[in-house]
């Protein structure tokens, strides 16, 4: 799980860094995203959902090791995306607020792409997240 977890890491942080700083690299999350679902990812195996939702559903209590190491991917990427939600420039109130908005964005996006078939879930998403940020750069 700690491959896997560095594995995503890695490979998102690489294309969020592709982007240029602020609104591009948010634009990037949901950019990679659509890579990944529609299996242009090479650095990922195809898109069978993700993988840390799939495995914690298998191991549910809280309190068990696999289920905490899935919570703790699912921080790291967290973190990720807050890290990129800095370079916005917005106060520190409305970082938190957007980061976690735009992580219920990404976990939306990915379980519609997988549970639904919906391939164009991540578009959708970075459709939303662009209102999310337009609204707290005011």
């Amino acid at each position: 799980m700690a491959y896997r977890d560095k594995c995503f890491c890695d490979w998102l942080g690489g294309e969020l860094n592709k982007a240029e700083p602020g609104i591009a690299r948010i634009d990037a999350l949901f950019d990679a995203l659509d890579d990944w679902f529609n299996d242009r990812a090479e650095l990922l195996l195809p898109f069978r959902g993700c993988f840390f939702i799939n495995v914690s559903g298998e191991f549910s209590d809280p309190a068990d090791p696999v289920h905490q190491q899935c919570m703790k991917h699912k921080d790291n990427i967290a973190a990720l995306i807050k890290k990129q939600v800095g370079t916005l420039g917005i106060d520190v109130d409305q970082l938190q607020t957007l980061t976690d908005s735009l992580c219920l964005l990404k976990e939306g996006a990915m379980v519609l792409a997988h549970v639904q078939g919906d391939k164009r879930a991540a578009l959708k998403a970075k459709k939303s997240a662009e209102v999310m940020v337009r609204s707290v750069r005011k």
